[in-house]
């Protein structure tokens, strides 16, 4: 976000000014002795080469001031708005899915949740702008939350594999996902109005919706504007290979809707000074949850996010003294959550339609919850440079964010006529949650090794954080007060020659402490029945990672890391004996969240990119493992696993830079190695679909695998006024869904975007 590392000349999705300044430049030297055909050639190779190009794009989430991912010390990738377009994403979790280690995982219509190094949930970070966005509402494990983002108002995803909690803070431990949004167009390069309208179709889920943005620049001030409505009907998933069964070939209750809306403004004071104001909103309304159907067990969500703000951006074009960059942070986040869980008597679970449609007698009760949390909060970060050629670098940091929960419940019960009485809500009024801490970062430029090798780049960081909860009237706890503080550090060493290779061995160390979700809620889900824990310890992790890429030129990168985590206190959940009063009425077992005695997980990551020509080949494949080590001793697979996945795709761009077209498929091998809780999980283990039942015993042969072709492709006008946008996804018509997940993916889909612009 930040116009001196990247300049936004514009912000339509296929318009990338930095890369098309990088390319440009290699197209003029592979062309200064060839004749005009060979020139033309060359502007093509520029256009397709954004399937590498992506390992070249500036990042600045890894090491905070802004660095090619090729040349990172850390596992980076990065999404840029062009890829972003070309997916027509229904939400922001699918523009996640091709990024190489990251597994989705989705609970219901509405979620998406990125599995990153066997990791999810809080174990991860979400951060916008710089700015948190977890809190400490957020389940324990999948959720809906990062999908209250519209994927069209990202300029760049950006996702680092590896804890990230020395710079980032609390939680980041899996990964860093950092979407930095669209900024208007710089008055120096495109001044005036700007605009685009976008209007969009799925056959899968016969979905409609339509967005677009306008934007106006000059003299040293931009602003934009847009949002987006969709609206998501019944989904129809694949049917290849079924017998028949209950709700063939579609999801039932999976309608719901989306709006999301933004603006920002920029405005330059003077040369070295930025000030930006950003308002960003989502409504979804209707996200249903079906996973408990087969127990009469059902569910919709609606949620309104809102997050506003203000940042202050110093970079002197001239510095004359040590500070290179000066970032000062204000926010306030809003999240509400409106929840209505339907119960079904057990008489319409043979009719399962009647407890679908709440048809009269088929419902017992009816149970509504409020929550919201206002998290206002900032952060300072600068960065300081000594020596000739900047060769010691240091990045000092501090945020903190208070989270202030709302939170009400009621209940209508079929046998006093469905009255609406209070209820005991899942979160306390008035809880309170402080996130703390503060960050130094060196990085020193050791030697310069040789010409061919580069230089050695030794990197050193530590974070302190502190994290402060308070809950009052917690049912069956009373009283719920703890704090806990901690330390983590990070170190390296990097072998650098930009552009072409990168060696790189890190040791880092993630933190996380327990939040309010899982220190004072009783987790009431269809598949799990999990009593809180107060008593909850912070969890640590030590990771060793080693790395390596290899680039020539701009036609190839290839990129490898292993990594290794020992985990201490992760927290899980164990079967355990309940109290009187606190087994759940239909039997299931209970569970309690406790600190497993160590855990570790392993696993390699593998990227591979190629442009020969006007063809660009990309290719990923990721393999983890994971283990807990439970406090008595015992040795068994930690939960949501995700399987040894992959993507592969084959993309071509005509010489006339007007169409494309790409294939492309994804895929995993079966998961059956699974924990004790998955093997009661309704989304893996589910006997049939909406049976209610888990397998007994080990029965269950966990997730199996699956594989789809997609072809996507676009044609525009000359002068890209009119941009046509196809996509045929999982042409085989595949019933499948990725492991954990609650519902089956799209089965054959057709998308098709129209996008004009002016």
């Amino acid at each position: 976000s930040d116009p001196r590392v990247e300049p936004p000349v514009a912000f339509t999705p296929t318009d990338d000014a930095s890369d098309a300044e990088a390319d440009a430049s290699d197209a003029a030297a592979a062309a200064a002795d060839a004749d005009a055909a060979a020139a033309a050639d060359a502007a093509a190779d520029a256009d397709v080469a954004d399937a590498v190009r992506g390992r070249y794009r500036t990042v600045v989430t890894a090491n905070g001031r802004g660095r090619r991912a090729l040349d990172s010390a850390r596992a980076v990738d990065a999404v840029d708005r062009g890829k972003i377009a070309r997916m027509q994403p229904r939400d922001l979790g699918d523009t996640l899915k091709e990024s190489g280690g990251v597994y989705m995982q989705e609970t219901n219509r509405g979620s998406g949740s990125p599995v990153l190094r066997g990791l999810i949930g809080p174990n991860n970070l979400y951060v916008v702008d710089h700015v948190r966005f977890l809190t400490s509402l957020w389940r324990d494990g999948p959720s809906q939350y990062l999908s209250l983002f519209d994927p069209y108002a990202v300029e760049t995803a950006e996702v680092v594999r590896g804890p990230g909690s020395v710079r980032y803070g609390n939680g980041a431990m899996g990964g860093v996902v950092h979407l930095i949004t669209a900024a208007p167009p710089d008055g120096r390069f495109h001044p005036g109005w700007t605009g685009q309208l976008r209007l969009q179709g799925a056959s899968a889920d016969r979905s409609s919706g339509a967005g677009g943005a306008v934007a106006w620049a000059g003299d040293g001030v931009g602003a934009i504007a847009g949002g987006s409505v969709r609206d998501f009907g019944t989904l129809h998933i694949g049917t290849a290979d079924v017998a028949g069964g209950l709700y063939d070939g579609v999801e039932p209750l999976s309608e719901y809707r989306r709006a999301s809306w933004r603006a920002r403004v920029d405005k330059r004071l003077g040369d070295d000074w930025q000030a930006s104001a950003t308002w960003l909103s989502t409504l979804m309304r209707g996200a249903p949850r079906l996973e408990g159907l087969g127990k009469g067990d059902w569910r919709t969500y609606d949620n309104d996010d809102h997050l506003a703000i203000l940042s202050l951006l110093r970079k002197p074009l001239l510095p004359d003294g040590p500070l290179r960059q000066l970032r000062i942070v204000l926010a306030w986040h809003t999240i509400g959550e409106e929840s209505r869980r339907v119960r079904c008597t057990k008489a319409s679970l043979v009719h399962l339609q009647d407890c679908v449609d709440e048809s009269a007698g088929a419902v017992d009760r009816v149970e509504a919850e409020h929550a919201r949390v206002d998290v206002p909060g900032g952060v300072v970060r600068a960065t300081f440079a000594w020596l000739p050629g900047d060769r010691l670098t240091l990045d000092l940091g501090a945020d903190a964010w208070y989270d202030l929960v709302d939170s009400s419940a009621t209940v209508a019960h079929a046998t006093t006529g469905f009255l609406v009485e209070p209820d005991t809500a899942r979160f306390a009024a008035g809880s309170t949650y402080l996130d703390s801490g503060a960050f130094a970062h060196a990085d020193l430029r050791v030697a310069e090794v040789s010409p061919a090798w580069g230089a050695l780049i030794a990197s050193a960081g530590g974070r302190v954080s502190h994290v402060r909860a308070h809950a009052d009237d917690v049912a069956d706890l009373g009283v719920v007060d703890y704090a806990n503080s901690g330390a983590v550090g990070s170190a390296g060493v990097q072998l650098l020659n930009p552009g072409r290779h990168n060696l790189f061995i890190n040791l880092v160390q993630g933190f996380r402490a327990p939040r309010l979700e899982e220190t004072t809620v009783l987790s009431d889900t269809p598949s799990q029945y999990e009593l809180p824990n107060p008593d909850l310890a912070p969890v640590r992790s030590n990771t060793l990672e080693v790395g390596a890429s290899y680039a020539i030129a701009r036609r190839l990168s290839l990129q490898a890391t292993a990594f290794r985590s020992w985990l201490d206190g992760a927290i899980t959940s164990v079967e355990v004996e309940p109290a009187a009063g606190q087994a759940p009425a239909d039997g299931r077992s209970v569970y309690q969240r406790i600190n497993a005695g160590s855990s570790i997980y392993a696993g390699v990551e593998a990227q591979m990119n190629v442009q020969v020509w006007r063809l660009a080949l990309q290719s990923s494949a990721t393999w983890i493992r994971g283990d807990d080590t439970l406090p008595d001793g015992r040795v068994e697979p930690a939960r949501r696993i995700p399987p040894f996945f992959g993507t592969a795709s084959l993309r071509y761009v005509d010489i006339s830079r007007r169409w494309w077209i790409e294939t492309f498929s994804q895929g995993a091998l079966r998961q059956d190695r699974l924990a004790r809780g998955d093997r009661d999980d309704l989304r893996i283990c589910e006997t049939a679909r909406f049976s209610g039942a888990v397998f007994a015993g080990d029965g269950c042969n966990g997730t199996p695998p699956w594989a789809t072709l997609n072809l996507r492709g676009a044609w525009r006008t000359a002068g890209r006024g009119l941009e046509v946008q196809i996509a045929a996804l999982n042409l085989t018509d595949a019933l499948y869904k990725t492991h954990g997940s609650g519902i089956y993916a799209p089965g054959r889909e057709l998308r098709l975007t129209l996008e004009g612009r002016f």
